[in-house]
């Protein structure tokens, strides 16, 4: 029931996280089957894209709503685009960036999925729009590109009318 988008493992807590789309939580699962919540923050609707960044001790979490949460409000539906950095051990939150606010074209958002760079940055594809966002390890986000390229031209019949881009790589030395 928790509508899993991405896993990953941690390899400091020997634990799987796993996103919800449904909950909006990251789950801990160990080695063992144990499950617990990790990160169980109120401003997460849809949590979908996850990236472990162990170097700074955090886990990377990619926030929408595609209208099938139990979070999901009129105001949050392909409106809601963030991303937050929470610690691996407590789940705290270390900071959150709201990108629909950055990008400031009033369209529909859907961040789905992000990368992180050799330095930390991350870098976040955003599925309804044609916008790759950065953000620095101390949350600090700018566009990093805008792109007519990557206009949503598909769909995901049911949720999405228009969706474009869903995944986000790095390529060492470009």
């Amino acid at each position: 029931a928790l509508l899993p988008e991405s896993a990953v493992y941690d390899q400091w807590h020997h634990d799987f996280l796993v996103s919800s789309e449904r909950y909006g939580t990251v789950s801990a699962v160990g080695l063992d089957g144990s499950i617990r919540t990790l990160v169980d923050d109120p401003t997460l609707v849809s949590t979908l894209g996850l990236r472990v960044d162990s170097e700074r001790h955090r886990v990377l979490v990619t926030n929408a709503d595609f209208g099938d949460g139990v979070k999901t409000t009129a105001a949050t539906h392909l409106e809601l685009s963030g991303v937050g950095s929470y610690d691996l051990r407590t789940g705290a939150r270390q900071w959150y960036v709201d990108l629909a606010v950055l990008a400031g074209d009033g369209g529909q958002h859907l961040v789905n999925d992000l990368y992180l760079g050799p330095d930390g940055t991350a870098y976040v594809n955003d599925g309804a729009d044609d916008v790759i966002y950065r953000i620095d390890t101390h949350g600090h986000a700018s566009v990093f590109l805008r792109d007519h390229k990557l206009d949503p031209t598909g769909s995901i019949p049911g949720l999405v009318a228009h969706f474009g881009e869903s995944a986000i790589a790095w390529v060492p030395g470009n």
